[in-house]
Order: structure tokens, then C-alpha cells, then sequence
């Protein structure tokens, strides 16, 4: 067995390491709701670009991240991130706001998986876009508390299809103007880490979309399908998914159910 394996020995009973109190003491780190510790960050993936204090410059101003606000130290002003991350392209560009839309997790043993599926909307105006992927967390219990745990064993299983509907109300049918992903039994295999990310949906224009052909009146966003099985380390595997749904984005929508 190893050290920390030992199920008599708990976090509670030995703590942590003074380096690790004085970043939860300063809010550098904190515990999550599984008594996890990780970064005082929304988005893991912006530690590789900021300092010791959560602290990065840019464009000649100095910004400090938190999990639920951006502070401009010069200016002072907070921008609130309410579940909400920053979206990064070789440079950290604006705050978008992600929406969990499921989510699974199992654990077997000392290891545990944890698969979520995410939209993102971000940008302004006509620039504004939205995202979709799945996330995957390996963790492992280390002293009685879930860590982040680095694998090259981390992949999802997919079943799902998302498509754009034109509307008509004047009796011509229905037809498909875009087709944002449709994958059967598709794998997808994350790259070695403790957070993986399949992004099956990406930078796709909601605000300022072309007018609509002649004889159509509506827009709808359809969900045909949605399944996903996450497998992580040690055999651990989850599913989740949802039925069928549609939502209008330039109507009125007679929401159709073909």
C-alpha cells in the first residue's frame, strides 16, 4: 500500500504543507465542493499565463483572475465571471459565459472520472459566438481528498447531432441550413493531463446571422441526439445524455418534432 493510500491517515489528521496554507490563507488556492484543490480560477488552463498571485499583463493593463471576477488592479474595476471563463486563442481575448448542460461522474477505487458537456457563448455584437465540448476531470483521493490526477487515459464516446432548421409557416418544408456536428459512435481520445476537452462545436456566429430565404420565418436550433459515455483511469466510466429538443433562434417557431 502506498503512503497515500492508507486509509487511516486522512487530510484532517496531517494537513497541509505551509506552502499550501499560505495559498489558502492569501485565496491563491482554495477547496472545491469535493475538497479538491485547485487554482482560484475559473479556467485551470490560464495558470500556464499567470503569476504566483493570479496575475497577468495585458495590453498594458494588470488584471488579477479569480473564480468569480476579473480585477483591473490599476483601475480597480471588477468584472463579475459568474460561472463564467475566459476564452484563450494564443491570447486571453474576452469573458464568455458557460452553461454546464449535463454531466456524469464514477470512481473505482482511489480514482474517479468527472464528464461534463458545456456550451460557451462569447464576444459582442456581430461578433458574438458560441462553443460546445465535452470536459473530463481525472482525479485521484490522496489522504481523503480528490486531487487532480494526470493520465493519458481520458476519452469520450459520442452520439450526437446538432442541426439548423429553416421554419416556414406558409406550407414549404423544412429544411436543414447548417449541420453543426454529427458523429455515431465516435471516440475521442484527450491528451495526457488531469482536464481534457473535446470541442466539438466552435466559433459559431449567433447575433447579425444572414436574413432568412424568402418564405420562411423562422430559425431553430434542434437537438437530435446527445449521449456520451466518459471513460477515465483505473476503469472508471460514466454516461449521460439528453432527449430530443429545439429552442427558435429568429422566430415565431412552430417548433417542428421530425
Amino acid at each position: 500500500m502506498k503512503f497515500g493510500d492508507d486509509p487511516g491517515l486522512t487530510r484532517e489528521k496531517i494537513g497541509y504543507s505551509e506552502y499550501t496554507n499560505s495559498k489558502l490563507i492569501t485565496a491563491d488556492l482554495l477547496l472545491d465542493d469535493n475538497g479538491i484543490i485547485d487554482m482560484n480560477i475559473t479556467t485551470p488552463s490560464l495558470g500556464s499565463i499567470l503569476n504566483e498571485q493570479r496575475v497577468v499583463k495585458i495590453d498594458g493593463n494588470i488584471y488579477e483572475y479569480g473564480m468569480h471576477e476579473i480585477k483591473n488592479i490599476e483601475s480597480g474595476e471588477k468584472i463579475p465571471v459568474m460561472r463564467t471563463s475566459t476564452v484563450v486563442d494564443q491570447k486571453i481575448r474576452k469573458t464568455a459565459t458557460i452553461f454546464a448542460d449535463g454531466s456524469c461522474s464514477n470512481s473505482n477505487g482511489n480514482y474517479k472520472v468527472i464528464g461534463y458537456e458545456e456550451e460557451i457563448n462569447y464576444g459582442d455584437g456581430c461578433l458574438s459566438y458560441w462553443q460546445r465540448h465535452i470536459k473530463i476531470r481525472s482525479l485521484k483521493k490522496i489522504l481523503g481528498t480528490w486531487q487532480n490526477y494526470n493520465t493519458n487515459f481520458m476519452s469520450v464516446t459520442a452520439d450526437v447531432k446538432i442541426i439548423e432548421w429553416y421554419v416556414s409557416s406558409s406550407g414549404l418544408p423544412s429544411y436543414v441550413s447548417r449541420t453543426f456536428v454529427d458523429k455515431t459512435n465516435f471516440t475521442y481520445n484527450m491528451s495526457f493531463g488531469n482536464t481534457g476537452y473535446w470541442v466539438f462545436i466552435d466559433r459559431v456566429p449567433f447575433n447579425c446571422l444572414p436574413a432568412l430565404p424568402t418564405g420562411y420565418t423562422a430559425r431553430a436550433i434542434k437537438f437530435y441526439k446527445r449521449f456520451y459515455t466518459i471513460n477515465g483511469y483505473n476503469s472508471t466510466t460514466c454516461s449521460f445524455g439528453q432527449n430530443p429538443f429545439e429552442y427558435c433562434e429568429a422566430g415565431p417557431c412552430n417548433l417542428i418534432n421530425n
